[in-house]
């Protein structure tokens, strides 16, 4: 599997206003501390399977969702092979979550 794309709104602190774009490679995060560094991991490993890295079990939304808003989205673009994939999970504070998978 090959990280292409992330995009993630109101995701803990992450607002971005363009996907962050993985490059071929390794790719190095650094950062000041609470910069957002593991928050990035959080948002890939909640994309792909609904969980972060603390805490082991299932988060609840109150800890996903930036504070003073109802509602994140993590969006993760990914191959396998040479398919394309992209995973979109939304997180609401009043109404279900929903979790998407496409083949892109």
């Amino acid at each position: 599997m090959k990280l292409l794309s992330l995009h993630a709104s109101n995701f803990k602190k992450l607002k971005f206003k363009q996907p962050l774009t993985f490059t071929e490679g390794i790719v190095l995060i650094t950062g000041l501390n609470e910069s957002g560094k593991s928050t990035v991991l959080d948002a890939i490993l909640y994309g792909l399977y609904g969980r972060m890295i603390k805490p082991n079990q299932k988060p609840s939304n109150e800890e996903i969702i930036s504070y003073g808003s109802g509602e994140a989205q993590v969006r993760l673009e990914f191959s396998i092979g040479n398919r394309k994939y992209r995973a979109v999970r939304e997180i609401h504070k009043t109404r279900a979550n929903t979790a998407k998978l496409y083949e892109v």
